[in-house]
């Protein structure tokens, strides 16, 4: 299958490695790009598999800063001491890579159950980061049961791009599913608009126009909680914003991350 020009420029943009932090081997992709903002880090946390379909958004955002977007613990090809199965523990292992990463000023960037875990290290380590982006955060207060989820999913996942199952299905062949299925149950007992009031970055929450997983409600919801709270929708774009529309998407995070 070939793929679109997009894609395969930013699968080119970046360089993989292994690094270990603590307990963890974290497999991470670097920006391989000259960025105009050296000094300032962009740190991508994926949602329920490996950190690949960022890399059309992270591949924009290399123009301006530095990219970096590792797979979470028990994903792709990182490996923890241990499986983890709560919002809490996965926040606590970004955390710990993030404070190792950071050598200046730090852009957090959580995409799905990514934004929960990027919204937790905020709540909990408010001097690690500048400014956060939570793009189609999960899950909706009121529909957070297997079934609900369900309904909301499926409808969904008929606009994603083929790619991304094509992307899911190498993720799962290299980490399995125990560990999705352990962090999917985690964002269901998670309550977002519980730690948002906690947050003292500014905070730009983005949905696709379509997305009935995040919905225009409970995206509106979330703002509200934050102190410094922004919205934008994308229009016509579903969940996976990183992937499908890495262009809109790109253009409102750097609008955000610039206005400081």
């Amino acid at each position: 299958m070939r793929l679109p020009g997009y894609l395969r420029f930013a699968m080119t943009g970046f360089v993989s490695s292994t690094r270990q932090i603590g307990g963890t081997r974290w497999y991470v992709r670097e920006s391989t790009a000259e960025p105009e903002d050296p000094e300032h880090l962009v740190i991508f946390i994926p949602g329920l598999g490996e950190g690949a379909y960022m890399a059309p958004h992270g591949s924009l955002l290399a123009r301006h800063w530095r990219v970096v977007i590792p797979d979470m613990p028990g994903f792709g090809r990182s490996r923890g001491p241990h499986r983890l199965t709560s919002v809490d523990a996965f926040a606590e292992a970004a955390t710990e890579f993030v404070a190792d990463r950071a050598d200046g000023a730090v852009y957090l960037v959580g995409s799905s159950f990514g934004a929960q875990v990027a919204l937790a290290v905020a709540a909990a380590a408010p001097r690690l980061l500048t400014r956060l982006v939570l793009v189609s955060p999960t899950f909706e207060a009121g529909s957070r049961t297997l079934l609900g989820q369900l309904r909301r999913w499926l409808p969904t996942m008929v606009g994603e791009p083929s790619l991304l199952a094509v992307g899911l299905a190498k993720s799962y062949a290299h980490s399995g599913l125990r560990t999705p299925i352990l962090a999917f149950r985690a964002g269901l007992h998670d309550a977002p608009e519980e730690r948002a009031p906690r947050v003292s970055a500014p905070t730009l929450v983005v949905r696709g126009g379509r997305d009935h997983i995040v919905s225009a409600r409970w995206a509106r919801q979330l703002v509200d909680c934050l102190p410094a709270g922004q919205l934008a929708t994308i229009a016509g774009g579903w969940h996976t914003l990183d992937f499908a529309l890495p262009g809109a998407l790109a253009a409102v995070t750097v609008r955000f991350l610039q206005d400081s």
